[in-house]
């Protein structure tokens, strides 16, 4: 499904498509998944076309580190034949349903954790190094990872001290990945000082921070930003003109005096920290159970076990698997969370029950115990997958019509949905100046013929609002319930 932050990384990947490198470099929209969507768009790909394209490669991709990461878990062959078919529909539906490089932040953690396993004292320094540069690929790909990485990398070499195990990094295989991790993170922290004037590795953090103070309340106010409702704006090389979030948190912008509250400020701060708390743990345990109804319990025996076991070598690596979701949620719990933010949950869920399983000794009916606990995490998966399949499909089909019998290209402006309008002007390769919502008509095509547009969608529920035929001819008569297509004259 596409969402405005969908529309947002196609956005960067045409100014990285058209050679706009400078503009190109966001505080807010991590590259990685765009740099993977402009090779296609440059090649004339729509944007929601490559946007499928690129999660559908990552996904197979992710197929394939899960294999990777079952086998360094020396789990059974059969086991992990059973846990990649129980994948398909996990993946299956976060590549199909999920537009934003989540799944890309997927395939990097599972890759990063199956190398954390892969450290012992004769390969540190290498491994460092590589664990680094992964750990930097995870910052490119979403900002978060970037304190995520240094939390989670300073946490496995202190469990690894605890536990004395022969695995994982130690202070020199820490001190290198640290070391490569921030030097080339610093190559794109220079990129951000020299667009924005300010030195940091994000300005995520601080814009939802903002979004999330006090004075907003807390039930999950929107992003304060002018995406094009009302108004016409050329979009220049782009499809649409999307202004950069980041720009609210600079010095003049309209949230930057929100962004520094704390809930030590003040009883009011507190108690403001704490409702964002329970609202961010109340929808972490619904995802996490829309994942599997196992998947909570299965952390809580993670992290009994890895308590109980952590002296041993194989404590170590239980401590490994709970150690990385604790970590990765741990910043989501203080502000907002999305199912799609802790995809990566599910995949310590599910190898790190087989790996409980692995443990065990030998019991009457063991595989079968191991392909129930595996079919839970692919029911729910599967079941959403399948309800939420064709969202937004009638719009592809409506865009093929409108390009196949009526010809629709050039510039384009809508009555209203924004976003609707948007995703057909994706699968179009028009460009979409914004929507006329509340102007009288004549000042309408006004509007329509001063900034060149060529065809102007009326959504069905504009279609008593004015008289439309002044804009000119109706080029669909009819062809679409939802819609109506007039050719600005």
């Amino acid at each position: 499904m596409s969402s405005i932050d969908t529309l947002n990384y196609i956005y960067v990947a045409e100014l990285y498509a058209n050679g706009q490198w400078s503009l190109a470099v966001n505080a807010f929209w991590s590259p990685a998944f765009s740099w993977l969507l402009a090779p296609f768009i440059s090649a004339g790909v729509n944007g929601i076309v490559a946007v499928k394209v690129v999660n559908i490669a990552i996904g197979t991709l992710v197929l394939a580190a899960l294999s990777s990461l079952a086998d360094t878990l020396d789990l059974e062959e059969e086991w992990t034949a059973l846990l990649l078919i129980a994948a398909v529909p996990f993946i299956a539906s976060s590549v199909f349903l999920i537009s934003t490089p989540d799944v890309l932040v997927v395939l990097v953690l599972t890759v990063y954790v199956r190398y954390l396993l892969l450290f012992n004292p004769t390969n540190q320094i290498q491994m460092g190094a590589l664990v680094g540069i992964l750990g930097f690929a995870g910052y490119l790909s979403k900002y978060y990872l970037f304190p995520f990485f240094l939390l989670h990398y300073t946490g496995m070499v202190v469990l690894r001290q605890i536990a004395r195990s022969s695995k994982g990094p130690n202070w020199k295989g820490f001190a290198v990945g640290l070391a490569v991790f921030l030097i080339f993170s610093s190559c794109w922290i220079l990129a951000i000082h020299a667009k924005y004037g300010v030195y940091t590795y994000s300005l995520t953090g601080p814009v939802a921070r903002a979004m999330l103070s006090p004075s907003r309340g807390l039930q999950n106010p929107q992003i304060p930003i002018e995406i094009p409702r009302d108004r016409l704006t050329d979009p220049g090389v782009n499809s649409v003109h999307l202004p950069d979030p980041s720009q609210l948190v600079l010095p003049g912008g309209e949230l930057t005096h929100m962004m520094d509250w704390s809930p030590f400020d003040g009883r009011r701060e507190l108690e403001h920290q704490l409702g964002l708390a329970k609202i961010a743990f109340g929808y972490a345990g619904y995802w996490m159970v829309r994942f599997s109804p196992l998947l909570i319990p299965t952390l809580f025996v993670l992290i009994f076990f890895s308590l109980l076991r952590l002296r041993r070598e194989s404590g170590f690596v239980l401590a490994l698997l709970a150690w990385s979701p604790i970590a990765l949620m741990s910043g989501y719990l203080t502000l907002s969370i999305e199912g799609r933010f802790i995809l990566f949950v599910w995949i310590v869920g599910a190898t790190g029950g087989l790996r409980l399983f692995h443990l065990l000794p030998p019991f009457p009916f063991k595989r079968l115990a191991v392909a129930i606990f595996l079919s839970t995490f692919a029911i729910m998966p599967a079941r959403w997958l399948v309800v939420n399949m064709n969202v937004h499909g009638d719009l592809g089909r409506i865009a093929q019509e409108l390009d196949s019998r009526f010809g629709v290209s050039g510039k384009i402006a809508s009555t209203s949905s924004f976003m609707d309008t948007a995703q057909l002007n994706q699968h179009l390769g028009t460009k979409f100046l914004g929507t006329i919502e509340q102007q009288p008509t004549d000042q309408v095509l006004n509007e329509l013929r001063s900034h060149g547009v060529n065809y102007f969608v009326v959504w069905q529920q504009d279609m008593n609002k004015g008289d439309w035929s002044r804009i000119g001819t109706e080029i669909t008569n009819g062809s679409f319930t939802h819609l109506a297509v007039y050719r600005v004259e």
